[in-house]
C-alpha cells in the first residue's frame, strides 16, 4: 500500500471528509486533492505536509513508510481507544512502566 492509499484508508477509518482532513492538516482542500490524485504532485510533497497529515490522522510518521502496517486500524476500537494506544506508543519507557503498573499489567 502506498502513502496515498494509506492516507485515504485512514481518512475513511476516521470517518472524516476530505474537507475536514484538509482543515485538520492546515492545507487548502485543492492542494490535498491534487496530492491524492496525481503522482506528479504527490512526488513533490514536502515532509512538513506529511507531518501535518500524520497529525490530522492521528498516526505516527512511520505509518506512511512502514510496510508492516502494524498500526491499529481495527474498526472494533473506538476513536478514544485508538487515541489512548497512539499516545501510549509515543511515551518513553519509564512513562509506559508507570501506566502498566497503574493498570496492573507487567
Amino acid at each position: 500500500m502506498n502513502i496515498r492509499e494509506k492516507i485515504k484508508q485512514q481518512k475513511e477509518f476516521r470517518k472524516i471528509s476530505y474537507y475536514e482532513l484538509a482543515k485538520l492538516s492546515d492545507m487548502p482542500y485543492n492542494s490535498l486533492m491534487r496530492y491524492l490524485r496525481s503522482d506528479e504532485y504527490f512526488d513533490k510533497i514536502q515532509f512538513s505536509t506529511l507531518k501535518h497529515l500524520a497529525k490530522a490522522l492521528n498516526v505516527p510518521m512511520s505509518f506512511f513508510f512502514d510496510d508492516k502496517n502494524d498500526y491499529i486500524s481495527n474498526a472494533s476500537l473506538s476513536d478514544t481507544e485508538v487515541k489512548i494506544i497512539t499516545k501510549y506508543r509515543d511515551l518513553d519507557e519509564s512513562a509506559k512502566l508507570v501506566i502498566r503498573k497503574a493498570l496492573g499489567i507487567r
